[in-house]
This record gives C-alpha cells, sequence and structure tokens, in this order.
C-alpha cells in the first residue's frame, strides 16, 4: 500500500452519500406509505419557511467550514491526506461543522417538501455519520496530529 493511500482516514462510504441516501428511502417510504404529519408540501406554511432556513443555514455553514479549509491549504475530500489541523472559523465550535451543514440542509429539504420519513430517518443518518465517518476520521486525525489534535478535542465539541 503506498503511502499516499494510508495517509487518509479510510472511509468506507463517502459522506455526502449518506444524506443523500437517506433522502432517497425518505422519498421513496413517503410515496409507498405516506404519513401526512407535516400537512401539504407544495403550500408554504410553517414548514416550508422552516426548510428554507435550515438549508440556507446549512450551505452557509459548510461553505464557511470548506472555506477555511481553503484558507489553511488542506484538501476538504476525506479520500486525501489532511495537511494541517484547521481549529478556527466553524472549527472553534464545532469539529464537524461540514457534516452539521449536511445535516441542516437535510432537514430543511424534509420540511420544505414534508418528507416524514425523513424524519424518522434522521436519527439513523445522524449515527451512520458519527459511526461510519466521524469516528473514523477522529482515529485518523489522533494518528496524524497527535497532541494538538487531542487539545482541539478538549477545547471544542464534536458536533456542536
Amino acid at each position: 500500500m503506498a503511502e499516499s493511500e494510508r495517509d487518509t482516514a479510510g472511509l468506507v462510504v463517502m459522506p455526502p452519500l449518506l444524506p443523500l441516501g437517506a433522502l432517497a428511502l425518505a422519498v421513496v417510504l413517503e410515496w409507498l406509505m405516506p404519513l401526512g404529519f407535516l400537512g401539504d408540501p407544495w403550500l408554504i406554511g410553517w414548514q416550508g419557511w422552516l426548510g428554507i432556513v435550515l438549508s440556507l443555514s446549512g450551505i452557509g455553514y459548510a461553505l464557511w467550514a470548506v472555506s477555511a479549509f481553503s484558507e489553511a491549504g488542506t484538501a476538504v475530500e476525506p479520500d486525501k491526506p489532511s495537511t494541517v489541523l484547521v481549529t478556527t472559523g466553524p472549527y472553534s465550535y464545532s469539529r464537524n461543522p461540514i457534516y452539521l451543514g449536511f445535516l441542516l440542509i437535510y432537514l430543511g429539504i424534509i420540511f420544505g417538501f414534508a418528507l416524514e420519513w425523513g424524519l424518522i430517518l434522521f436519527p439513523i443518518l445522524w449515527l451512520a455519520l458519527d459511526r461510519f465517518v466521524v469516528v473514523r476520521e477522529e482515529a485518523y486525525l489522533h494518528r496524524k496530529f497527535g497532541a494538538d489534535y487531542n487539545a482541539f478535542c478538549q477545547q471544542t465539541r464534536r458536533w456542536f
């Protein structure tokens, strides 16, 4: 195995595929067994406005996190080596702001399109991101940055 292949978190799934898969499953389940407790998806009520706010917040937060990586000069893609430990910007609030952005966007779509099954799947999605992505990335960052990453973990929450 080449050094460049070992210098990654070794994720088994790319992180954006998890919320996309959960959304696809929510759409299928909604079509097969609609629940209806969020109301009509085509009328902009409270859930539509909440969806817009959550989606825009998630996009903004994720883009802020991506720009922090760019400013630091390290790769955003989890299948590439991390060259710098980013602890500024949104990373001073959460160790996983891009994934928080994904979750906010997911919730925004769920509320905006009244996909009740998406709410039911949300805890499973969060757990999947945490167990299949975050835990592996944290182990990699501990190996790569040692005491600096340990100090970062002591100062900054995993999620929010």
